[in-house]
């Protein structure tokens, strides 16, 4: 609710978003067009997240961005030939991931450090033949349980 991460091409953009503005905090051109981004913070609790994953289309890889300065943290080649379609931070049970879907229908997954922005324990599921969509949907409200 508080930021916003675009991309046109190899350009990606870092914006924050204020009460009545929306605010270009930073910019960086990449050497690849960018397939797809995920800004999501990693504690629920927090509107702010100091990481932005990255996609990238010719490489085949995943890029983590320190915000908002937008300096490269870590390139993970996904070690594929098929092309990041989906990707999101997520944390369960305290530990950051950073989960890919791919075009033909896995999905990758990676532990996070979000200290270094380092990627590591690569994990592959199988989950069909045609690219999934990952979207992050969590429950606030647990008083019924």
């Amino acid at each position: 609710s508080t930021q916003c991460v675009c991309a046109s091409g190899k350009q990606l953009f870092y914006f924050e978003i204020g009460r009545d503005s929306l605010t270009e905090i930073n910019k960086c051109k990449l050497p690849y067009n960018i397939a797809c981004l995920d800004v999501t913070p990693l504690n629920p609790q927090e509107e702010r997240s100091d990481l932005c994953v990255v996609g990238l289309w010719t490489q085949i890889s995943v890029w983590i961005y320190r915000l908002p300065t937008l300096d490269i943290l870590h390139k993970e080649p996904l070690s594929s030939d098929t092309l990041p379609r989906s990707v999101v931070l997520i944390t369960f049970d305290a530990q950051p991931y950073v989960v890919v879907s791919l075009a033909d229908g896995p999905i990758v997954y990676y532990l996070l450090d979000p200290e270094q922005g380092l990627l590591y324990e690569r994990k592959k599921v199988a989950l069909g033949t045609k690219p999934t969509t990952l979207t992050i949907c969590q429950r606030t409200d647990f008083s019924s349980f």
